[in-house]
């Protein structure tokens, strides 16, 4: 069930305003639906680092996401003109605006939320040398 309401959502994209990030007229429930998975998919993350998110960051959270995910799949105008048919995107089009993508990343302390959007993972490299070069350790000297 989502923590979040439409309403929240629109308020985040300050609808109803001449510079609005939303004109109304898309249904906002698969955007707090996606949200929703990813601040359930990060909730143990958070745990686990010691810095537990508690139902009015989840809320928030989901909210922002909403408003993000939102903005990805109608890309924030920065500038239009109708005759020529042309339109300015803010930030990058194909990634929609980051303004909700910083401030989703801002509100977490733990880190989790950077981590879960921008898909960071640990790796292990070998600095060893490769099996044929090494040495037996009764060959050492």
């Amino acid at each position: 069930m989502p923590r979040t309401t439409q309403d929240r959502v629109k308020q985040v994209l300050r609808a109803g305003e001449v510079d609005a990030d939303y004109d109304g007229s898309t249904d906002l429930t698969p955007y707090i639906e996606m949200a929703g998975l990813l601040v359930d998919n990060g909730t143990p993350f958070a745990l686990d680092k010691g810095m537990p998110w508690s139902a009015a960051q989840k809320e928030m959270l989901e909210r922002v996401a909403a408003a993000h995910y939102y903005t990805m799949a109608d890309p924030i105008y920065k500038s239009a003109s109708t005759a020529g048919a042309s339109a300015q995107f803010a930030g990058n089009p194909e990634r929609g605006g980051e303004r909700y993508k910083d401030m989703l990343i801002g509100l977490d302390p733990s880190g989790v939320m950077h981590a879960l959007l921008d898909r960071l993972t640990a790796g292990v490299a070998w600095l060893g040398k490769n099996p044929s070069d090494q040495i037996a350790y009764k060959d050492r000297r």
